[in-house]
């Protein structure tokens, strides 16, 4: 992460540039001898990267006489806090065979920031002296610090020749995306690991496939040997399969020291699902054995910012980025969080150090472009831009960069121009054709913006932007399309009906609408052509619509069905009592219909009325004896009463009728479940999931309570664990699991699942208690006591909110209206309460609630009610004192 150093100042960047200068000089040692001569009569101390690659430099050469005397004085210069000059000289001083004079300058180093070059220097001198055991435990802590420290590799394959530790360099290098050296064949089990490294991460397709055959072969995988799990865990990363990865990396750390590596590792896969509270504890973790480490900052920066806590971030940046294990990656990262939180200051700071260091650097001219653009200077922003562009003519990310500025700038031409510069540079870079996706949009030319939309998601299918763009585009233009089809002129009221049937049975109901918006004049009043728009309306969730577009549908002709249908909009819009009172006018008109029965019975059922839901359920069956729907909802609600007997009995009626009707089965099992008939419901549950191509996770969840119901928790688990790893989100199985821990009484497991849960369902009062009593169990009485605190609250201040839809004032009118027009001047009245209700002051609702009284022969209420309320509504306003003059 540390990459390049970054200085402070112009004087530390000067003097950097003249030690690179030493290369293309003709006399080497003589400008080396110049530069240290400069550092060692300079004022203040100087950067550790100057220092150590001075050190460095000398150290190549084997005819320095005063090398003692220049390790000294180089030494002398470092800062307070830098540690790699001292380590640096401790090293040449163990090549020049001085174990003496290694030891004095180990021994200064108490505390260091970079532990992998402290701990190969000490593998260095303890090896010079012959303690070969404890310069291998040396170099043990530097690979679990750096998996990729280079050095210690080569130390340990000749001080730990048991290990292939060539064939581990590779597996990690190949893990963190860096160069290696491809070893050769060995009959070993590194290299059959390395093997496995190789085909997944490196080959994939085909050869991805055989590598995770042969790992799940491997002895040493199935004897748990950790190398093995962590591979295991690492591909689980790559598919983003967190539930197998952190499984994998739990069983690989179990019972062994985790070192602060793999602690940033599972840290990152952590935050790479989002929860950053786990990944800022395993990098705080991290932080206690290595606190110098540029890959812990980094995380602790980007767990903090993730979690919220910018401030937080900011005080960890502020420690680290001046420290030695610091440098142009880490200003870049940092800078650009703090852009997107809106740090701009802080953000221009941090580019601006490494602008000075590297004033023609292409990256950073981007970044700082982009912070000018944050500030509205669009100027500095497009000549910065430019500076990019200069430094790098052919560089996707600053051409696409420099698009995005033409854009903003309203230049779409050399927008266009720069786009199409930065996909002929960079063919699988996303910026760049989301860069030249934009400047298209904005051209106007959809045909070449789909075409990049597409090309983005080619690079990417998870891009929202791209993803986004494309559907608007192919819905503008099927909606031009659509329009033009639909505005054409129809003849005759048989073709219009036909017409609007087809759109309706094709499922285009957007379209529909717009038909019948489009020719209202023409074919608005028909009966038929309202209750087809009522359909439409329907089927698109707008309930409240489709009950006024019933409504008025038979204020013009009366109709069961379309009565019928007035009841199902009502009763899926929440309003039970006028879905039942359009059932009844249905039954009214057609009253050997079993289905208006049925209907009516399960509002009834709803609004808690069991007994006469039985009756109409009862009636419904005498209709029609084989109506296993009206059977199952009988039982549902002996079921709920507790007549678990006569529940089942019509179950059993209902199978009979419909043998094949899985349904029905579904719906006995739960019962059973009720009545802890446990045997019976692993019996059907089995049957059928066996009968499902895929899991049914209801099922799942009723067959796990059975068996935790009956004792055999071995068997709960058996069943839930497979669809559980195929589908760790899902919150059934993830209560199935609660449920399954607090019977077995696994604390930890308690924990993470309920955790879990609460992020799909964070007001799960259940979930709650089971996590603050397993919290109260391990120790942690401070978390749960806040969380019963919170159960307290919420149960005093719970409260059930009306439908939203029903506050729509304009919608219940609209119903009102139509209810009087089929003259349902009882039903248009409760609608018409409801607008009022919502909007009590409007003088329209109350002019129309005045005449609901009349027609219904309530003349004397009606002018009662007009006194009341057209007074109080036509009261004066008080007068306010404002610019105009009052009379």
């Amino acid at each position: 992460m540390n990459g390049r150093p970054v200085f402070g100042n112009k004087t530390e960047t000067e003097e950097w540039e003249a030690v690179q200068r030493i290369d293309r000089a003709k006399d080497k040692v003589k400008a080396l001898s110049d530069i240290i001569v400069k550092i060692t009569l300079s004022d203040g101390p100087v950067h550790s990267a100057i220092l150590t690659d001075v050190i460095n430099r000398v150290a190549e050469h084997n005819d320095v006489d005063d090398w003692e005397n220049i390790l000294k004085d180089m030494v002398a210069k470092k800062r307070p806090q830098d540690t790699r000059p001292v380590l640096a000289a401790a090293e040449y001083c163990v090549k020049m065979g001085r174990a003496d004079l290694a030891k004095e300058y180990l021994d200064t180093v108490k505390e260091t920031s970079d532990v992998p070059m402290a701990c190969v220097a000490w593998a260095k001198y303890l090896d010079l002296i012959g303690d070969a055991k404890g310069a291998v435990r040396q170099l043990y802590t530097a690979i679990s610090s750096d998996p990729c420290c280079r050095e210690a590799y080569l130390m340990l394959e000749k001080l730990d020749p048991e290990n292939d530790w060539e064939d581990l360099m590779a597996c990690e290098c190949i893990w963190a995306k860096e160069p290696f050296d491809e070893p050769p064949e060995k009959n070993t089990p590194e290299h059959d690991l390395y093997g496995i490294y190789r085909e997944w991460f490196v080959d994939g397709g085909e050869k991805a496939t055989h590598a995770q055959t042969l790992l799940t072969n491997h002895k040493l995988f199935n004897e748990g040997e950790s190398m093995f799990l962590t591979v295991r865990a690492r591909m689980a990363v790559s598919e983003r399969d967190w539930t197998v990865a952190e499984k994998m990396y739990s069983a690989a750390t179990a019972g062994r020291r985790v070192g602060p590596a793999m602690l940033c590792e599972i840290a990152e896969m952590y935050a790479a699902q989002g929860d950053y509270g786990k990944a800022l504890s395993k990098y705080r973790d991290a932080e206690a054995s290595d606190p110098g480490s540029a890959r812990v900052a980094m995380g602790l920066i980007d767990s903090y910012t993730g979690l919220g806590k910018v401030n937080e971030a900011v005080e960890v940046t502020k420690e680290f980025l001046p420290s030695e294990t610091s440098g142009y990656d880490a200003y870049l990262h940092v800078a650009d969080i703090l852009l997107k939180k809106g740090y701009l200051d802080e953000a221009y700071s941090n580019a601006e150090s490494v602008f000075t260091t590297y004033p023609n650097d292409c990256r950073t001219s981007v970044l700082l472009s982009r912070i000018s653009m944050a500030r509205g200077d669009t100027v500095s922003a497009r000549n910065q831009a430019k500076d990019a562009v200069h430094a790098d003519p052919k560089d996707p990310e600053a051409l696409a960069h420099m698009s995005k500025v033409c854009l903003a700038g309203g230049d779409i031409k050399s927008a266009v121009k720069y786009g199409r510069k930065a996909v002929k540079y960079g063919p699988s870079n996303v910026n760049a054709h989301i860069s030249l996706m934009e400047a298209y949009r904005q051209s106007g030319d959809s045909g070449k913006t789909i075409s990049e939309c597409q090309a983005v998601l080619a690079l990417d299918g998870s891009n929202t932007e791209a993803s986004d763009t494309l559907a608007s585009l192919q819905f503008e233009a099927s909606q031009r399309t659509r329009t033009e089809d639909l505005s054409s002129k129809i003849e005759g009221e048989d073709a219009f009906v036909q017409k609007l049937s087809d759109l309706i049975a094709a499922g285009d109901y957007d379209e529909a609408l717009t038909l019948c918006s489009t020719h209202e004049s023409q074919f608005g009043g028909l009966a038929i052509v309202r209750r087809l728009r009522g359909n439409a309306e329907y089927a698109l969730g707008q309930y409240a619509k489709a009950s006024a577009s019933y409504a008025s549908a038979v204020a013009v002709q009366q109709d069961a069905e379309t009565w019928y249908s007035k009841g199902m909009a009502d009763e899926a819009l929440g309003d039970l009592e006028s879905a039942e009172s359009s059932y009844d006018r249905a039954i009214m008109m057609d009253i050997k219909n079993d289905k208006y029965w049925i209907s009516k019975g399960c509002v009834q059922e709803k609004k808690g009325d069991r007994a006469e839901a039985v009756k109409s359920f009862n009636r419904a069956i005498e209709l029609n004896p084989v109506s296993s729907y009206a059977l199952a909802r009988k039982a549902a609600i002996f079921a709920e009463e507790g007549r678990y007997e006569d529940a089942l009995h019509y179950l059993s009626m209902a199978g009979m009728v419909e043998p094949n009707n899985d349904a029905i089965y579904a719906l006995r099992m739960k019962i059973c479940l009720k009545a802890s008939r446990y045997r019976e419901v692993i019996d059907i549950g089995t049957k059928l999931l066996r009968s499902k191509s895929e899991p049914d996770d209801t099922i799942v969840y009723c067959i796990v309570q059975a068996y935790i119901g009956s004792g055999d928790t071995s068997g709960a688990e058996k069943v839930l664990e497979k669809p559980l790893r195929n589908n760790p989100e899902s919150e059934i199985l993830m209560r199935a699991s609660r449920d399954l821990y607090v019977a077995m009484s696994r604390n930890d497991e308690i924990i993470q699942v309920c955790r879990a849960l609460l992020r799909v369902a964070p007001h799960d009062r259940v979930t709650k208690k089971d996590l603050a009593d397993a919290l109260f169990r391990t120790g942690k009485g401070e978390e749960a006591a806040s969380i019963y605190a919170s159960l307290s609250e919420s149960a005093s201040s719970e409260k059930i909110d009306d439908a939203g839809s029903m506050k729509d004032p304009e919608a219940n009118m609209a119903v009102a209206r139509s209810l009087m027009e089929a003259r349902d001047y009882v039903g248009a009245g409760k609608m018409a309460d409801r607008a009022l209700n919502a909007d009590p002051n409007n003088t329209d609702y109350i002019l129309f609630r005045a005449s609901l009284y009349r027609v219904s022969d309530s003349a004397r209420i009606a002018e009662a009610y007009l006194s009341q309320n057209i007074q109080r509504t036509l009261r004066p306003p008080r007068c306010t004192f404002t610019q105009a003059t009052c009379a």
